[in-house]
């Protein structure tokens, strides 16, 4: 049965919570190795083995509520505002922005030969920001999926799962032909997306993830596979555990009383994710403690974690109220 009362675009708590959780994991894992040079501990390996996979997870989950109305009419529309919202500002941070924070000359920063040719290179070579990327091509890609199973009609779960598998083939036969690790990335993580997606639509699948029984029997497996990753070793097995910690965040944000302050923290998180997943690393590249790997250095992260993620959402409220600045580093177009 589908979930039909999911199509309000209004947002929605726990979703922002466990986004709020994900960008902060996002941002404590890169000051262990940007700041610490830290790559082989068991809490960076621990962070590593699900941050991600959650951030997708909850991507194809928002995702769904637009595919309630596909059509072959609004397929360009959608597209647009997708390569808006994660395309360009994946370009800006990579190619503008890095250039203004090291104070380079006006007429050199804007020179269009040198935006469009570092711009085909920050593509082709699929550099740091890669999730935008991977989330515009899952984003397009799942819409054309669900055009196509509404112009069947019918086929139930047995065509969405075909349709996947199907979906899932084109990405890693594109990543073959090219060699480009967006198809790859894309292609790996079609089944996290797709359980968002599924969570959305079907209130039966919504009600088999998010339950106590659920929740009990993935949370220790979870915490014991999760023990097993080790940071880009073998990263086959972060999907799995991307896999499990759906269920195990999506009840705990939905079912856990946290503190009044932190829970509002973790929303403020959670609604500006995209913001500081594009500007924290401009921090952090800047800031250099080589410190051996002691007991404390999760806290000593997770405290500069706290600081460079407020930074940057305060840098973004006040930088979202250009329209052009917010529309450029941010995606994010005026409401009419």
């Amino acid at each position: 049965m589908e979930n039909t009362a999911m199509n309000s675009f209004e947002r929605i708590e726990w979703v922002d919570l466990i986004k709020g959780y994900a960008i902060f994991l996002v941002v404590i894992g890169h000051v262990l190795i940007y700041m610490f040079h830290e790559e082989g501990g068991a809490f960076l390996s621990f962070i590593y083995s699900f941050h991600m996979p959650l951030f997708m997870f909850v991507g194809g989950y928002v995702a769904q509520m637009k595919y309630r109305n596909v059509s072959v009419k609004s397929l360009p529309s959608y597209i647009k505002k997708k390569f808006i919202l994660l395309v360009v500002p994946y370009v800006v941070w990579y190619v503008l922005v890095p250039k203004y924070v090291s104070n380079v000359s006006l007429a050199t920063m804007l020179n269009p030969l040198t935006i469009i040719k570092q711009t085909y290179i920050v593509v082709i070579e699929y550099k740091g920001l890669w999730f935008l990327l991977a989330f515009f091509s899952l984003s397009v890609g799942f819409y054309i999926r669900e055009l196509l199973i509404k112009q069947k009609k019918r086929g139930g779960v047995i065509v969405e799962t075909i349709s996947i598998f199907f979906l899932a083939s084109i990405y890693y036969g594109v990543y073959k032909l090219t060699g480009n690790l967006l198809w790859k990335i894309s292609f790996q993580y079609v089944p996290i997306f797709a359980v968002g997606c599924w969570m959305n639509k079907y209130i039966a699948v919504n009600k088999v993830v998010i339950s106590k029984t659920t929740f009990n029997w993935a949370l220790p497996v979870f915490l014991l596979i999760s023990s097993q990753y080790i940071y880009n070793v073998n990263n086959e097995l972060k999907m799995v555990v991307g896999m499990l910690s759906i269920p195990v965040f999506a009840w705990l944000a939905q079912n856990m009383h946290i503190n009044k302050t932190l829970k509002s923290g973790l929303l403020m998180l959670g609604r500006y994710s995209l913001a500081i997943y594009c500007m924290h690393g401009i921090f952090l590249c800047h800031l250099d403690a080589p410190i051996k790997n002691d007991w404390w250095l999760g806290v000593i992260a997770t405290a500069i974690a706290v600081v460079v993620s407020s930074t940057c959402v305060l840098i973004t409220i006040v930088l979202e109220k250009s329209v052009p600045l917010n529309w450029l580093l941010f995606g994010k177009q005026q409401k009419k």
